[in-house]
């Protein structure tokens, strides 16, 4: 059985993050932000609607089995067969794709958070494993999208030396 506190206390965290960075108006690590194109935003929302779905499917049966369009797909996903399995593997490798301009250590994290969730999903590694590693992952994507996206135009975004457009770097200088 879930703790009573849990998801309580993981929507606090996780509106913490986001009210930080909606405070600061800025990404948190905004000397490692890079800007997000339209496209991967979309995807990258979707990917995570998909999981939210999948993590709302295994704890929520009842709410989401109102739902006509998505009940079967919720039983699916509760069966811990291949379906859950795509439903979990293939949303969580898109958000890792769209994600790919995150600074690679961020990215390499929230990647293995990902890898322990479906581990100890799809493994039995127990409920309270499991949990833990949901609320890693939630706290690390959540700091990565709200510390390391920014758009172009943002103070800071894409301060990172070296990279392709980087805003901060000087442009070549004229000869002559």
């Amino acid at each position: 059985m879930v703790p009573v506190a849990y998801w309580p206390t993981l929507a606090v965290v996780a509106g913490a993050i986001l009210a930080l960075r909606a405070l600061m108006g800025r990404p948190l690590l905004h000397r490692f932000a890079r800007p997000l194109d339209t496209v991967s935003a979309i995807i990258l929302v979707i990917a995570g609607a998909a999981l939210a779905f999948h993590c709302a499917a295994m704890f929520f049966p009842r709410p989401v089995e109102v739902l006509p369009l998505l009940s079967t797909h919720a039983r699916s996903i509760r069966g811990l067969q291949l379906g859950s399995e795509l439903a979990f593997w293939v949303p969580a490798g898109v958000a890792i794709v769209a994600l790919r301009m995150v600074w690679f250590p961020a990215l390499a994290v929230l990647t293995l958070s990902l890898v322990a969730v479906g581990w100890s999903m799809f493994d039995g590694r127990g409920l309270m494993v499991h949990l833990g590693a949901i609320a890693v992952s939630v706290v690390v994507g959540l700091t990565v999208v709200a510390g390391m996206l920014g758009s172009p135009t943002e103070e800071g975004a894409m301060a990172v030396p070296g990279h392709r457009g980087d805003a901060t770097r000087p442009g070549p200088r004229a000869l002559g």
